[in-house]
This record gives structure tokens, sequence and C-alpha cells, in this order.
């Protein structure tokens, strides 16, 4: 049929065919058409090959579009081309261009799901620490729901606490997805690029949506770590839309500041799995056949509360209590653990008195397996040559073979069941040795100052098992910043608030403050947030006799945040009290801490503001309240409405060259793109008009177009004054 004789109601059915009639009427000539029709064909398939490389396009779809475009250029083809007369010149065919063909389909690996686990949700960290989880139980989601979201995660949490189970399951759900699923454990991690890493499980990844899992970053050898983190950083800077997670425990982990910088890994946004809810356990205890109302009674009475809200440790518990009909203490908890291990592996196999007259020898072996591991620098996995050559004598290899706790994967890597395991086994060996074989094992240096890190989690077990007291006296007086690093469900919360008390006794008594040089506040705290410590401090901040007690007790005391266990009107009142008659340094510190508390009502605001007027010149300290006021105005969500006394503070500090000048300028810079009111907007950029402040440097212009863009879109909308401070601007 020739394009004259068609109607434009058949025409306009197909977008194609109206675009390709237009070139033909309207075309001066048949070179025009032909150069008119090439340049329509190139130009789409640039865009379709555009689409395909950056992966806008499935497979499925690019294969359907493939089709779709190669049928329009056939169609063009056998057309005669009509001139603009409507007589046919002749026949001429549009040299054929094929559309490159979409990669075939790519196997998706497969993973398979865990039964009988109890389903998971993750939530921003920052609420896990806060301990105010319950508060924003809307943010409560699927791990699946949040990598649609966000790109880059980091999934932290306690040794047991479900990490990998979770993201095990997270690869098997991802199959009926459009993403392909890499789990890799980085327990053997041996300093491979990302890419090598990539390519064990598909060799031609560039066409599809990859979604990258690493587990156990903390496994990996201790020297492998920033090899990894410097490489995954590197991959994600430079593949910003591939999706990653990685799961580590939370003592192995730098954590970002607010403003998201310094975390271990660049721009990974941190969640943690929800803590498990009475509800969740209740139904899997009940679930298993036990009685929930006993299982609770023996909870608490041999102190488990801890305990049982950790994963590891409640299906243990549960299958104790399927057995036996009560629980262990604490103390005696992976004992019984591992003992009833060994009385299941004895039903496994024909000949049950292997194990049943050599359950001695078979703990001795382990414990002596789990600290020469830990010694090694792939603390995780055993190859079989090391296996062979720890183990020379083949009937302790036989009975090693008979326990489920420690086994060989497909790889014939030798590893134990859980990292729990290897820990308290090799803290179990350790605590049968001498004093100071033990520090001797346990600090990096000749004169036993030094802790090393990796033994970490092993020493929290020791402190837990050993019978003397001389190991944390120790450890608290060399190393008290260590001993909260701890995860909290190995201590009693009884003892991690006497070592709390300990620690802040310590540094008082030597008339010394509680520096982030020191300890990390936040870690410290968060290691202790219960009501007793903070009635603790408290105390010292309302009768504290010295000024270490006073300052060291407002610092930490900050720290607790939110959670203020219906304390908050007590402590606004000793916070007012120090800011209205204290000496400058703790007026500073009670400034902050009221602001970092979100104490701050209207009244005390008013207070606040008042030390302006009321500093002395020469106070060394000026410079440090102004810094203070400048951040509780800040923390309080009050920079709109105290823009231009920010910015004069701003601009005061530089020109008196006050101490912290520095840091007021960066805090308020960094509230630059939070501003959203006009007339806040409007100040800024008269200010920076003046030019009189003269401290602009390259990070000055970054923020001065953040200004500028709102500006911009305030004039857009209809604020015509923003014309005229632009241009005195300008």
């Amino acid at each position: 049929t020739d394009f004259n004789q068609l109607t434009d109601q058949e025409i306009q059915k197909d977008y194609e065919l109206t675009m390709y009639f237009e070139i033909i009427k309207n075309g001066k000539n048949e070179n025009e058409i032909l150069l008119k029709i090439d340049e329509i064909i190139n130009c789409q398939m640039n865009i379709y090959s555009l689409a395909l490389s950056n992966r806008q396009l499935s497979i499925e779809n690019a294969e359907k579009t493939h089709e779709k475009l190669n049928e329009i250029l056939e169609l063009i083809s056998q057309h005669s081309l009509i001139n603009t007369n409507g007589a046919i010149d002749q026949s001429v065919s549009i040299k054929q261009n094929t559309f490159p063909t979409p990669p075939k389909q790519i196997e998706k690996c497969k993973y398979h799901f865990h039964n009988n686990i109890i389903e998971r949700k993750v939530i921003p960290y920052e609420y896990i620490q806060e301990s105010t989880v319950y508060f924003h139980e809307n943010e409560a989601k699927t791990l699946l729901e949040y990598c649609k979201e966000e790109h880059h995660i980091v999934l932290l949490g306690d040794a047991g606490c479900g990490k990998t189970i979770v993201l095990k399951q997270l690869a098997a759900q991802l199959y009926d997805t459009e993403y392909y699923p890499i789990f890799i454990s980085l327990s053997d991690y041996a300093g491979e690029s990302i890419e090598e890493l990539i390519k064990r499980v598909y060799t031609n990844y560039n066409n599809i949506n990859i979604l990258l899992i690493f587990d156990a970053f903390d496994e990996t050898r201790q020297e492998d770590r920033d090899i990894f983190a410097r490489k995954i950083n590197r991959y994600s800077e430079y593949h910003p839309n591939n999706k990653i997670i990685i799961s580590v425990r939370n003592n192995f982990y730098r954590f970002s500041e607010a403003n998201g910088c310094n975390s271990k890994f660049e721009g990974f946004k941190e969640f943690g799995l929800c803590p498990l809810t009475e509800n969740e356990i209740t139904d899997y205890v009940t679930e298993q056949k036990v009685d929930y109302s006993l299982f609770k009674k023996q909870i608490i009475f041999n102190g488990l509360q801890g305990t049982v809200c950790n994963p590891f440790y409640l299906c243990t518990l549960t299958k104790l209590m399927t057995y036996y009909g009560e629980l262990p203490s604490k103390k005696e908890l992976l004992d019984e653990i591992i003992n009833n291990s060994f009385i299941l592996d004895s039903g496994k196999y024909c000949n049950r008195d292997i194990i049943n007259q050599s359950k001695a020898k078979l703990n001795r072996l382990l414990q002596e397996i789990a600290f020469s591991m830990q010694l090694m620098e792939d603390k995780s996995i055993l190859s079989t040559d090391n296996y062979q050559y720890l183990i020379e004598d083949e009937f302790d290899r036989e009975l090693l073979q008979h326990s489920s706790l420690f086994t060989a994967n497909n790889n014939e890597q030798w590893k134990f069941e859980h990292n729990n395991f290897r820990e308290y086994l090799a803290a179990k060996y350790l605590a049968q040795q001498d004093f100071e074989t033990i520090k001797e094992v346990i600090c990096s240096d000749k004169e036993h100052t030094k802790i090393r890190e990796s033994w970490l989690n092993v020493i929290s077990y020791l402190v837990l098992i050993y019978d003397n007291d001389e190991l944390l006296e120790w450890l608290s007086y060399i190393s008290p910043e260590l001993l909260v690093k701890f995860e909290p469900s190995r201590i009693d919360e009884k003892d991690r608030n006497q070592l709390f008390k300990r620690i802040f006794d310590h540094y008082c008594n030597k008339n010394m403050y509680i520096t982030r040089g020191i300890n990390d506040l936040e870690v410290l705290v968060k290691f202790s947030c219960t009501e007793e410590t903070l009635l603790f401090l408290i105390n010292y901040i309302d009768k504290g006799s010295t000024i270490w007690e006073k300052v060291n007790a407002i610092k930490l005391i900050s720290y607790f945040e939110r959670n203020l266990y219906n304390h908050t009107e007590k402590i606004r009142s000793l916070l007012l009290n120090n800011i209205s008659t204290g000496n400058d340094y703790i007026k500073a510190i009670s400034i902050e801490a009221m602001g970092k508390l979100k104490l701050g009502i209207p009244e005390i605001t008013e207070v606040i503001i008042k030390q302006l007027d009321e500093l002395s010149a020469d106070s060394d300290d000026s410079g440090y309240i102004k810094y203070m006021i400048v951040k509780y105005i800040i923390d309080s969500d009050l920079y709109e409405e105290y823009i231009d006394l920010l910015l004069k503070i701003q601009e005061q500090a530089v020109h008196d060259r006050l101490s912290h000048s520095i840091g007021i300028n960066f805090a308020i810079q960094d509230i630059y793109p939070k501003i959203n009111d006009s007339n806040a907007i409007a100040s800024i950029i008269k200010h920076f008009s003046k030019r009189t402040h003269g401290y602009y440097n390259n990070m000055d212009e970054k923020y001065y177009k953040t200004i500028l863009k709102k500006a911009v879109n305030f004039y857009n909308n209809g604020d015509a004054l923003f014309l005229d401070i632009v241009i005195e601007a300008i």
C-alpha cells in the first residue's frame, strides 16, 4: 500500500508510521527523505543501546524492543517513496539497519530459604542505639523493602542476632525480583577485587541488576579489613546504582557521624535487626511445644533476660528447655549447649561410646583448635592442611568428625558452627592458664598495656568465666575503653553498671576528664544505658565535689539523649542552674547537653542567648561558650528563627580570632542545605554580600551555591524580593 493512500486514522494508530509519513509527505527530494529517515534510525539505535548499557531496559524488555525496532526498519525498506506531488518516482529501499541484539538471558543464581525461623525486620541503627525502636515502629521494614529504597546498606548487630540468616533469606527472595543476588561470606576474603568476587557467581554481569550481599566483614583477617573497605568504597563510588549490603558486628565497626561521614563504608546507610519482641519470643517458644510461662520463669530465675533476645541463644535455650525442663545459669549456658551437642551427636552414630567415653578429650580438642584458630590470621576457617598439622593423631581427627560444632564445608575448610563457640572455647582454654600467660597472649606489647582488639570477644567470655576478679580489675585499669566494647549480651546489666561506675571513678579519682580521645563517650553510655546509671550521673551533677566529677557526669549524661527514664525535669533544672551559676567551662558543656537532650524551651533559650551579653571579654572559654550556643540553637532546630544571631556569632568569632571559630563556621555552614525559610535565605545572602568577615575558604562556594539555588526557586515561585538581593550579591 502506498503511503498517500493511508487515511489519517490509520496513520495515527502507529506513532512510528506517522513520523515517517510526515517525512515523506513534506520531503523536498529523495535524498533529503533518505537522510532524515536515516537520522531517525540512527538516533533510535543510540537511545536503545544507551538504555541497554545503563540497564534501564531489562533483558526481557530489550528483546521486545529489539524485535519492534527491526520490524519498523523492515516496514520502511519495503515501502515506495512518494514525492511531494504524490507521483511515484521509483522504489527505493532503505539500507537495512540492524539494532544490536541484546545479550542472552543470564541464569540467576538460586539460593534456598531457611525454614523454622523468625521473620525479622530492620530499622535505622540509630534507633537501636538510642533504645527508641518502639517509638519508630513505622520505620521497621523487611530488608528487601529497604534494599529497594537504598543502594548501600550496612547491617549491624551482635554475634548470633541473626544477620547471616536474614541475608541468606534475602538472597533467596531476590530470585523472584529483577535483581541478581550474589551472597559472599568474607570469612575467607584474601584481598580480591570486588569484580573478582562477582565473577565467582556471574562471569558476565554488565547487563544485569546485581545485588551484592557481603556477610561477616568482622570475620576477615585484620589486615584485610581495610583492604576490603577501600575496594568496596571505590567500587560503590564508580557503580553508585549497584545495590550493596555488608553485615558486620557492631563492635567491629566505625559508625558514621551525624552528617554521614567518617564511617568505615562511605555513603552506606546503617541498619540493624529489630530486637525480638515479647510476642515473637512467645510465639517461637510456643511453636517449639514449650510452656512459655515456665520458660519465662526459668529465664528470670537464671538471669538470662538479656540473652533470650538474641536468636542464637533463644533457639538453644528453647532446645535445652525441651530436653531438660529447666535452664542453666548464664555462666554455665554455653557449657550446657556444648555438652548437649555431644549427647545429640552420640545418637547419630552406631558406636555411641566413641563420644560418651571421650567427652573430656573431645572438649579439650575443640578448645585447642579454637585457641589455635584465634592465634591465626584467618580466625574463622582452617584449611585441611593446617587442620592435619594441628591434630596429628588420626584417632583425634576421627573423634572431632563426630562433633557437629566443628565441621568441614564443600571446599574442605574446617570451621565452627558459630563463631560464638570458637570464641567461647578459646576463652575456656585461656582461662586454664596462669594470669601472666593470659596477659602475654592478649597484649601486643611487652609492658602489657595494649590489648589486641581481635581478642575482644574472647576476652568478654573470659571475663565471664574467669574465677578470679584480678582479670576484670586489671582490664578496667589498663583499658576501660576496651571493656565497654563488649557485646552487652555477654555481661549482666548489674555488672555493666558496676563497670561503668568503675570507669567513671577511675578518671575522677585521677582528676581527669573522660574525653573522646580516651573513651568514646557514646559507646560508654550505650554499654550501660540504664536508669541506675542515669541516677548515678544525676547525683554527681547535683552534688559532685570536684569539677572533674561534674564535667564528666554532664558530658556522659548528654549521650542518653531521649531515653531519660522520666527524669527530664530534674536534668533540665540541674543544667539550667549550671548555665546560670557555673564557671565558664561547666556553663558551656551544660548548654551543649541541653541541646543534645532536646530540653530547650523558650524560657531556657532566652537564658542561654543572654549568656552572650554576660561573657567576659578576657574569658579563655568565650569562644567555646559561643560554639556551644551555636550547637544548642542548631540541635534545638531553631536555626531558621535565629539565623541572624548565628551569622553574627560567626563573623565575630573570625574577626576576634576566638577559639573554636572554625567549628562555629562549619557548624553554621552545615545547616544551609536544611534551611527552607525565605527570610533566612535572604539573611544569608545579604551576609555574604557584605564580604566583611574575611573567612572565605574553598567550602564557602559550595554552600553559597546551595543558598543561591534556593533563592532562585523562591524567585521562580513569585518572591520578587530575591531579585534585588541576588543582584546586590553579584
